[in-house]
């Protein structure tokens, strides 16, 4: 089959390689360099689209069913988000990986494994997510930041009371009070 000549209308095969990837660039652009599988397919690209794309490098799985689109690095965030798409819907992260993004904590070069807690229900192991179930999760305790559902500051902290050392979580508690993140009644009512 020929290929069209200049100023000719395009091929149906190469109109949806350029939908496709308009969409994963939509999609990606919004969400860290990050897409789903199911985002994906919701959105009209083939299977076959997607198989080719991760053969060819433009795709990279980060988790199963979640990919890095093209070859940058991930950025602050990039797992974490990459972690809830892999999770599903309801999950945020927590614990390390929450303290960290609200630099409570520094941010290490390589963030995994990714801390997600799961409310009133118990999951598959994911490699590379750490989970954490909880019988329920006020929303009063969530928030979004940079376009990821994160725990509070102040349940953050509670989080790590089950992880760190004494003196480490002195050391998360005194920065959330410094950046002004929490206040003491905060504490207290967690």
């Amino acid at each position: 089959m020929r290929s069209p000549s200049p100023g000719s209308p395009k091929s149906d095969a190469e109109s949806a390689v350029g939908n496709a990837d308009r969409v994963i660039v939509a999609i990606a652009a919004g969400h860290h360099g990050v897409v789903s599988r199911a985002q994906l397919l919701a959105r009209g690209v083939a299977r076959s689209t997607i198989k080719r794309r991760l053969r060819a490098g433009l795709l990279r799985t980060l988790y199963r069913g979640v990919y890095l689109v093209g070859q940058q690095t991930p950025a602050r965030g990039t797992w974490e988000l990459a972690a809830l798409l892999a999770c599903g819907d309801g999950n945020v992260v927590s614990h390390l990986s929450a303290a960290r993004l609200q630099q409570l904590l520094p941010y290490p070069a390589n963030p995994r494994p990714i801390d997600v807690t799961f409310p009133g229900r118990q999951t598959a192991r994911r490699a590379g997510i750490r989970i954490h179930c909880v019988e329920s999760l006020n929303s009063r305790d969530t928030r979004t930041l940079h376009g990821i559902r994160v725990t509070t500051p102040a349940r953050t902290l509670l989080d790590l009371a089950t992880v760190l050392p004494p003196h480490l979580l002195e050391r998360a508690i005194a920065e959330a009070q410094v950046r002004r993140l929490v206040r003491k009644n905060d504490l207290i009512d967690q």
